[in-house]
């Protein structure tokens, strides 16, 4: 048996008229009973839920009233088999009228069917019972606190089997907290916010604000502070709006009307809570101080959204232009790297009317959406473009059409967020978002999935992950920028552009420690790719380098770049290079998988390739070795390292010969390894052993 007792002060009636209740979760074999008592007597209002219950299953008790005048105790007894303690959590609900300083009126109560509200009322009582480990009794106020006349609660009475009770008042939003009166309050004291499902608690404090989880108090030097708790009720809400404009944190964020203002407030409401449904998360008007820090858990399979809303609110030049007049992809061969599309109802360029601005994306929007960002304003009323591709973080390349209509949209902004766990954040995603410097705070963990979004130009590092159809803006005069961030390696998916943040056609983009993939249709404008101190990058499929003026790919120090063509059979393809397509030093490699020379983008260097230094024609190709170990080569010629080497050759399976008889001996005067090239002979390789 559980017992507590309410004394509230200024109370000078109150008569309770019916008693609710429910099961939360479902009960066991043996579930509550509840039963009001009055001066440590059992009434006559009691209910008791049946065995093996449902969640939501409710009982009521509305035939009994008791009446409870000025110095009456208030308990309320709940009993419940010790073996079910902590797994069958349920609430009580008491209804009735109280009279409060010669005010009268009826009071709402907290739990289901409640009566109506007398007109006029100002105040109201109910105990809720919750978690079946913990009993709580708490007032609940319908209206402004300063209206109540109350002004302090009962003492916790003892309670069996060591339970702790908690006595604390219950208030609709966080917002009325700091009018309500406090004077008689001592540390420790305990409100249950119902907007919120969240608890605070009454600290002395020399802090006077309100921040996302601390209000400060009626009493000077004290403050309600938010208890570190999740909501199980939000984490079970598979939709969430938040709006920095229009939102309120007592709002429920589940729909576009009721938003929430905060990300701060939403990782209050899912913190150390389990997750297990797809949740998406919708974003507007963001504050640039909203870092909210995620601990929610995640089951397999479970993905978390960030998702950035594109409507009028964030449209560019609505209605003045924003109809495809032509679109060209790219032919095969040198100089032809560009997928242009052509607007002539354009005002001026696209440049005048904004569209190469930092954070724009473009979506077409009559027919199935496909998005893309502005890589070069080339005049004529004609912009190269990244590929268009579907949404989504498996998104498909796709092409414009003639009359196609699109719109362009400057993304929503969100700032750096804090993120607890590497599950979760493998499993969260960011999509249609400017998330501009928000890499990790203090090595903290980021998202790994990214799909449309932009990444603002910045020194450094990038974290981590798999981007898909993003724009990461890379800054320019020769600083570099590094991907991935720290220990992580990366994979940018079709349609990725990597754009320079000044047209100066120096910026790097430097793929470091650890592998990433690059795959098919990436652009990269005014930026050069390198590998760099033991950096592994493999590129499949056609790469567009334009207007560089550094070398387009470079493999640094014991790094390796693979290349494995794509459509153009020719892999790095592009136009308006001035500066080597290939450079490689210190110990660099660059592996390719075709006879056909790997570059085929146009430059004024006539010499493009570059090892160690020396610089050669296409011609010197299918391999260039250099002084250093560094090399170009083609993988199964003679000298291409031995880890490279075709698995499938033309010729049939791989078979090995081997001599291994000793060294000076008639036979093998030198010990080898023969391995089919392809092409019907053998390549052999001196033995090491």
């Amino acid at each position: 048996m559980r017992k507590l007792m309410l004394v509230a002060a200024g109370v000078t009636a109150m008569t309770i008229t019916g008693l609710y209740l429910s099961a939360t979760v479902g009960t066991g074999l043996t579930p509550p009973t509840a039963t009001l008592m009055k001066n440590g007597v059992a009434t006559a209002i009691t209910c008791t839920l049946p065995p093996s219950a449902a969640a939501g299953t409710t009982v009521a008790d509305t035939a009994h009233s008791v009446t409870y005048a000025a110095g009456d105790t208030f308990d309320l007894r709940l009993t419940q088999d010790v073996a079910l303690e902590g797994s069958a959590p349920f609430t009580a609900t008491l209804e009735g009228s109280l009279s409060a300083g010669g005010v009268g009126g009826g009071f709402p109560g907290y739990g289901p069917a409640p009566p109506a509200v007398a007109a006029g009322s100002a105040a109201g009582v109910s105990a809720l019972v919750s978690r079946a480990d913990h009993t709580h009794a708490q007032d609940f106020f319908a209206g402004p606190p300063t209206a109540m006349g109350i002004s302090q609660v009962g003492a916790v009475t003892s309670a069996s089997r060591g339970d702790h009770g908690h006595v604390m008042l219950t208030i609709g939003n966080a917002s009325d907290l700091p009018s309500l009166t406090a004077t008689a309050m001592v540390d420790g004291t305990i409100i249950y916010c119902s907007a919120r499902d969240a608890y605070f608690h009454l600290v002395s404090s020399a802090l006077a604000t309100n921040t996302w989880d601390t209000f400060a108090a009626s009493v000077a030097g004290k403050q309600w502070q938010r208890l570190n708790e999740g909501s199980v009720k939000a984490a079970a809400q598979a939709t969430w709006f938040v709006d920095g404009s229009a939102g309120n944190d007592d709002a429920t964020g589940a729909t576009s009307g009721t938003p929430l203002k905060t990300l701060k407030e939403l990782s209050l409401r899912l913190g150390l809570v389990e997750v297990r449904q797809n949740t998406t998360i919708n974003l507007k008007n963001v504050g640039a101080t909203d870092t909210g820090t995620w601990t929610y858990r995640l089951p397999a399979n479970i993905l978390v959204s960030f998702v950035g809303t594109l409507d009028s609110s964030n449209q560019i030049g609505a209605g003045t232009f924003g109809t495809v007049a032509s679109f060209t992809v790219p032919g095969v061969g040198a100089g032809t790297g560009d997928v242009n599309f052509s607007d002539t109802s354009i005002p001026t360029s696209f440049t005048a009317s904004g569209l190469l601005s930092a954070g724009v994306i473009f979506k077409r929007t009559n027919s199935t959406a496909l998005y893309w960002f502005a890589a070069k304003d080339k005049g004529s009323k004609t912009c190269r473009i990244s590929r268009p591709t579907t949404a989504g973080s498996t998104g498909v390349l796709t092409a414009l059409a003639v009359n196609d209509t699109y719109a362009a949209y400057t993304l929503p902004t969100i700032p750096v967020q804090r993120f607890t766990s590497q599950q979760g954040c493998r499993q969260t995603q960011y999509q249609f978002l400017n998330y501009g410097g928000a890499v990790a705070i203090g090595g903290q963990l980021t998202p790994m999935l990214y799909a449309n979004c932009w990444r603002a130009a910045a020194t450094g590092n990038v974290n981590g992950g798999r981007f898909a159809g993003c724009c990461i803006e890379v800054t320019s005069n020769t600083a570099t920028t590094f991907l991935p961030r720290d220990n992580v390696s990366a994979q940018f998916s079709s349609g990725c552009i990597f754009r320079e943040s000044a047209a100066t056609g120096d910026a790097i983009a430097s793929f470091f420690w650890h592998s990433t993939g690059v795959q098919a249709f990436t652009t990269f404008q005014g930026v050069s790719a390198q590998a760099f101190d033991g950096g592994y990058l493999s590129i499949e499929g056609d790469w567009y380098h334009n207007d560089t003026t550094i070398p387009c790919v470079d493999a640094q120090f014991s790094s390796v770049v693979q290349l494995s063509f794509g459509t153009s059979n020719a892999c790095l393809i592009g136009s308006g290079n001035t500066s080597k397509l290939a450079r490689v030093a210190n110990a660099g490699r660059i592996e390719y998988f075709n006879a056909t020379p790997f570059v085929a983008g146009s430059t004024s260097d006539a010499n493009p390739i570059q090892v160690d230094g020396a610089s050669s024609a296409l011609a010197s190709l299918p391999k260039v070795v250099g002084s250093t170990g560094s090399g170009v080569y083609l993988v199964g010629t003679a000298g291409s390292p031995f880890l490279y080497v075709s698995a499938t050759p033309a010729n049939g399976a791989v078979t090995v010969t081997m001599n291994n008889a000793p060294a000076g001996s008639p036979a093998a005067p030198v010990r080898y390894v023969q391995i089919p090239d392809g092409a019907g002979g053998t390549l052999t390789i001196a033995s090491l052993t």
